[in-house]
């Protein structure tokens, strides 16, 4: 019988990861585009002021995000939603067809984009604390 830690018992999804990154680009690129530099960092003041929303978990805390920015923006948060979708499905490479919200298209997206990637951190600490291998 093997014992392992808690930490390997958990499961490693690479794909979800590259998937935050790539949202979290789409998402900066955006701002920067429709907002312009400063008015993105001050956007990102008020996430973290308003909603404890830090920059590098708005991938992770998406419905936290929308909240934000519909606070903020009101109705126009559609349009920099929009943009968001636009630059996120070209940077996967996929065309946008699909009717939804915003938070619906990013979970249809993130489906899509890591559908079967994961490993098991389990499987591997089991192979290397095996008595053969070692």
């Amino acid at each position: 019988m093997y014992k392992l830690s808690h930490k390997c018992q958990n499961y490693t999804n690479i794909g979800d990861v590259r998937f935050n990154e790539l949202l979290q680009e789409a998402i900066d690129n955006t701002l920067t585009n429709t907002l312009g530099e400063n008015a993105k960092k001050e956007l990102y003041i008020y996430l973290k002021a308003v909603l404890s929303l830090d920059r590098n978990n708005v991938g992770r805390e998406l419905e936290a995000f929308h909240t934000g920015l519909r606070l903020l923006f009101g109705s126009g948060a559609l349009s920099i939603e929009n943009a968001i979708l636009k630059e996120l499905f070209s940077r996967i490479g996929l065309s946008i067809h699909a009717e939804g919200d915003f938070l619906n298209l990013v979970k249809k997206a993130r489906a899509h984009f890591s559908p079967r990637k994961k490993s098991r951190v389990l499987g591997v600490m089991l192979l290397f604390n095996h008595p053969m291998v070692t």
